[in-house]
């Protein structure tokens, strides 16, 4: 029997450590005020990205979901795979296309209700009326045509955060990819909720800024 157990399982034998949103009557929620007030407020700073990382099992992914909802902020959540490629975290926000008329990409902003709250659902319109496209022609699509000015570009428009859980295990490309995204929002395409929230373990701060040094005054 190992011995040397980590703290996410210490925590999770005590504990049910499953992330939860702290808005939903259902949920027992133990209010952290300080700590979601500090969120909001670099949430709603202008120009700026964040961070949050520390232990599994210690509420990170909970508590951006319950400031997120709380706050009705427009939202899409990520959560990063160890394989995943810039083209599966584009397929990943754009999910479920539409179809229309045009032959180049155009998209729109879906708003559901979610108990009461917004959350928000990028949809891509691509390719010409009537066609059928399966998941593969849609990824080969993106691969060709979906930059990172694009997303940003769409997140600017629609004003919607960008929630990326597990960030940890994002491989090298995708961490630059990301941290050019960071960039760009930051400079070329800006409103008020544009912006990533990332969240993971293993000092993904250092990994974001390692990889854009003009991002250490850009993301707290």
């Amino acid at each position: 029997m190992n011995e040397n157990k980590s703290w996410g399982r210490i925590v999770g034998e005590v504990f049910n450590t499953l992330p939860r949103n702290g808005v939903d009557k259902e949920t027992f929620w133990m209010p952290r005020k300080q700590l979601e007030v500090n969120l909001l407020q670099e949430l709603e700073a202008p120009g700026v990205h964040v961070c949050i990382d520390g232990p599994t099992g210690t509420g990170k992914t909970s508590l951006a979901k319950t400031v997120l909802m709380k706050n009705s902020i427009p939202h899409r959540l990520i959560q990063i795979t160890m394989n995943m490629t810039w083209i599966d975290f584009c397929f990943n926000i754009i999910k479920e296309p539409i179809i229309n008329n045009k032959n180049n990409f155009s998209a729109n902003i879906e708003f559901g209700v979610n108990r009461g709250l917004p959350s928000a659902l990028f949809k891509l319109a691509v390719g010409k009326e009537g066609s059928n496209l399966d998941d593969r022609e849609l990824k080969k699509r993106i691969g060709e045509s979906i930059t990172e000015d694009v997303i940003c570009q769409l997140m600017a428009t629609h004003d919607v955060t960008l929630f990326i859980d597990d960030f940890e295990r994002a491989s090298k490309e995708l961490v630059e990819r990301i941290s050019d995204m960071c960039k760009l929002l930051t400079e070329s395409h800006i409103s008020r909720n544009a912006k990533l929230l990332i969240v993971g373990t293993d000092d993904i701060y250092t990994r974001l800024t390692l990889a854009n040094k003009s991002l250490e005054d850009r993301v707290y």
